[in-house]
């Protein structure tokens, strides 16, 4: 009886310092955006609609925000007329060019009026890609008319209105603000002693509101965070949240391997 008494504490013992390892081996954390984006345009206009509102999930591409882009059009097009004013002067330009070698070819012409000719096709030449470079910068205008998702996205928060004056071309201003769907960061500090045994990409498990995902350890920091006697260094775990939607600042548990 006695022994089978020692046996049990011994028993009690392992099952009290296996416990202590399992609590040991789990880090409180906080989660934190995997991926944060302030979204605004380079081109200033005037909010026409803004397609979304916080806390709504989009898809990548997806239009957030548009300007009213009358304007932006009306631009392309007048953009396109001098094009094709600057493409019909050049054609006849070349053409000029073509019989001033040819009749120079024959003598028929001086070596200065063919360099006359030879000037106005350059002129013509540049007049044609000015054009072009013009039609590019308006078309890119009336694209960044629009603000459109650039991965799959939680919109955290909206900063424009409808009606409202955009004037970016200085500094632009942030008119939306996104965090990606598809990954979210569990943050926490551990001893340098905790970070020997641990490798960026190793997969560790993090549990939010009971439940358990799946993660990679996504950064190990190199320098300490605090400034207290034992220094602690930040762990970061990338996880799929899946179709939850969790908050920044949410606690979490890390659970190490």
């Amino acid at each position: 009886m006695k022994r089978l008494n020692v046996i049990h504490g011994f028993l009690g013992i392992a099952v009290n310092l296996l416990a202590m390892q399992c609590l040991a081996a789990e880090k409180s954390a906080q989660l934190d955006w995997y991926q944060y984006m302030l979204l605004s345009t380079p081109v200033d206009g005037v909010v026409e609609q803004v397609y979304v509102n916080s806390g709504q999930r989009v898809k990548h591409k997806q239009r957030l925000l548009r300007l009213d882009q009358r304007g932006f059009r009306a631009e392309v097009n007048r953009a396109e007329a001098v094009l094709n004013r600057a493409t019909e002067t050049f054609t006849e330009a070349e053409r000029e060019w073509e019989r001033a070698q040819e009749l120079f070819d024959r003598t028929a012409i001086s070596v200065h009026d063919r360099e006359l000719v030879r000037i106005e096709y350059s002129k013509a030449n540049a007049s044609k890609k000015e054009a072009q470079a013009e039609l590019i910068r308006a078309k890119l205008e009336l694209e960044y008319s629009e603000i459109r998702a650039p991965v799959a996205a939680i919109v955290v928060q909206v900063f424009a209105h409808q009606g409202q004056t955009v004037s970016n071309r200085l500094q632009a201003k942030p008119l939306l603000a996104l965090a990606a769907a598809t990954r979210m960061l569990a943050r926490t500090m551990i001893s340098a002693a905790e970070l020997q045994d641990l490798k960026t990409g190793m997969q560790v498990d993090v549990s939010v509101q009971g439940q358990t995902l799946t993660g990679q350890i996504h950064r190990l920091g190199l320098e300490p965070v605090n400034n207290e006697q034992s220094p602690l260094y930040s762990l970061e775990v990338a996880f799929d949240p899946g179709d939850r939607t969790y908050r920044k600042g949410q606690p979490a548990t890390i659970i190490l391997p």
